[in-house]
This record gives structure tokens, C-alpha cells and sequence, in this order.
């Protein structure tokens, strides 16, 4: 998902991730946020219940380059996502512009 913004799509971040966590309807864990190259990126995980009340993770990276915010998201079984499965998906990722 792309999102534009008149200003920069950095000071929009916290608001995002805030938004997609009580959507989720849990809390943020294993947060980590990164600049580089005047990338911003933010990675977390929610652990919540389904509607059936199986447990459910979701995977999130939030990209902000100028006025550009990217949401990539991954939802699974808890466990049934290996690093290497996330990263495969993550990684595949380039903006083009």
C-alpha cells in the first residue's frame, strides 16, 4: 500500500504504525526503526486474535522516502513465518521512483 503526503512522509510514521497496531488490536513488539540514504524505515510485529480467536501475527515494514510512506504487510499463523520467509518477501521490495 502507497500512501502520499503534502510533507514528508517521515513525520507521519508513529501515526501509521499507532493506526495499523489498534487495528490489529495489539501491541507493537520487536520495534525497530532505521534512516539511511533518506530512507526511513520502521519494522514491527503484532501478535493478535483472529475473529475465530486463533492467534495471528502481523508482519509490518513502513518505508517513508520524501513525500512516499509504503506499507508492507505479512499475516500468519504464530511461528509459521521462518526469518528467512519474511526477508524473502521483505527484500523483494524496491520503490522505483
Amino acid at each position: 500500500f502507497r500512501s502520499d503526503y503534502p510533507d514528508a512522509a517521515a513525520a507521519h510514521l508513529g501515526t501509521v504504525q499507532d493506526s495499523l497496531v489498534r487495528n490489529a488490536g495489539g501491541p507493537a513488539e520487536a520495534e525497530q526503526s532505521r534512516s539511511e540514504a533518506g530512507v526511513e524505515l520502521r519494522r514491527f510485529t503484532v501478535r493478535a486474535r483472529a475473529g475465530d480467536g486463533s492467534g495471528r501475527e502481523l508482519h509490518v515494514r513502513l518505508i517513508a522516502r520524501g513525500r512516499r510512506l509504503y506499507q508492507l504487510a505479512v499475516v500468519g499463523q504464530p511461528g509459521a513465518l521462518s526469518e528467512s520467509d519474511l526477508d524473502t518477501f521483505f527484500l523483494s521490495f524496491q520503490t522505483l521512483d
